[in-house]
């Protein structure tokens, strides 16, 4: 999962699970390829991209990808990238084991000592409790939904783009949409 051809093609794979779903307008991808040794391209369908407006629209758009059925497993068929740090997505049937999979190897990768370390293991450790008693329908999410990964088209239909999609809570959507001072 090192390469940049790979992290392309998981975007390429996360775009065509998108643009299934016939929610949002989602360029349609058209492939990937080795460029030269280090330059890799992903090569999608041109789609005029203003910026978004309409968040009402775009929020009904949501709940719709959200309501897509789809497994009844949490993941993803292969693993893909947040920007370009790697994010495993092996198929769970159980959320708060996916979350704890995936954080785990978040916290690996940082290397984490002292307080953080232990305040990383003890959130691992109390993470059944944040969900007890709630039932978690496997949703598909973009899984990278900032305001820098949408826009609208020049019909102002919401579009979404550079995704690290996988079958998650749905939830899951609305932390990473308040990075970076959330939608305006």
């Amino acid at each position: 999962m090192q390469s940049n051809i790979d992290m392309f093609f998981s975007e390429m794979e996360g775009l065509k699970a998108l643009h299934q779903t016939d929610t949002f307008r989602v360029p349609k991808p058209l492939g990937t390829g080795q460029v030269s040794d280090n330059g890799v391209i992903l090569v999608a369908e041109k789609v005029t991209l203003n910026p978004l407006r309409d968040h009402r629209r775009f929020g009904t758009y949501l709940a719709k990808l959200h309501s897509f059925k789809g497994p009844s497993k949490f993941g993803f068929d292969i693993d893909n990238f947040i920007g370009s740090t790697p994010q495993p997505n092996a198929w769970s049937d159980d959320w708060v084991r996916f979350l704890h999979m995936r954080l785990k190897f978040q916290f690996d990768r940082a290397k984490f000592t002292g307080r953080l370390r232990t305040a990383s293991l003890e959130l691992l450790d109390r993470l059944p409790q944040f969900f007890e008693g709630i039932e978690i329908t496997p949703s598909l999410i973009h899984g990278d939904l900032w305001f820098g990964n949408c826009a609208e088209d020049e019909h102002g239909v919401p579009v979404i783009f550079d995704p690290a999609a996988y079958w998650g809570h749905s939830e899951a959507e609305l932390g990473i949409m308040r990075v970076f001072g959330g939608f305006k």
